[in-house]
């Protein structure tokens, strides 16, 4: 499926979930920029359906901001573009920072792009290069969902959780001894999924 096709299947089902809770939905004059109505209140929402550059998704982001004074953005979760499992990348094989993990954790960490962590982040970079753990709590990313053999069709809402380093296996005098620092991942996170109430 291309892009065009995604952002399509997005709009669909998006359009058809918010009129399924009495919320209108509306395009604006960007193709990948939309409108909604909750509580009487217009709001600015964005589908991700392949990655953007950064300053067009912040410039996007800006104008909802402006237009509706609120911006939320979901991003077409296919585990190649977004939502990306760390284990899919080779480079993390011989990293040994990541022994405070069993493998069934570290086959849980997603390695986000700039474009979701900035969305993650509220789109402030000094959050996006600088934040600790306190900074994450309430916050929450968005993925479309499409229908897979074990998945169903939805808007899915996740929390991160912060993914931490130990350097303990390098020994004084050794090559990066003076620049390791047990510290956590800027790119990597768990992402644990929010339920909706009942």
């Amino acid at each position: 499926m291309g892009p065009k096709e995604r952002l399509e299947e997005m709009i669909e089902f998006v359009e058809e979930d918010l009129k399924s809770k009495s919320f209108s939905f509306a395009s604006t004059s960007d193709k990948n920029r939309f409108q909604f109505v909750k509580y009487n209140k217009p709001r600015g929402l964005i589908l991700v359906n392949k990655q953007i550059p950064l300053d067009e998704l912040i410039a996007l982001n800006s104008r909802n901001k402006m237009d509706f004074g609120f911006s939320l953005v979901i991003f077409y979760k296919d585990g190649e573009t977004f939502f990306k499992r760390m284990v899919d990348s080779s480079s993390w094989r011989n990293d040994k920072s990541l022994k405070l993990y069993t493998p069934n954790e570290i086959n849980r960490i997603i390695s986000l792009t700039v474009q979701e962590r900035y969305a993650l982040m509220g789109f402030s970079k000094g959050m996006v290069d600088n934040f600790c753990e306190r900074d994450l709590q309430g916050r929450v990313i968005h993925y479309y969902q499409p229908k897979t053999e074990r998945l169903v069709q939805a808007v899915r809402k996740f929390e991160p959780q912060m993914v931490n380093f130990d350097y303990s296996h390098i020994k004084r005098g050794e090559p990066g001894y003076n620049f390791a620092n047990n510290t956590h991942s800027k790119t990597y996170f768990f992402l644990n999924e929010k339920k909706a109430r009942e």
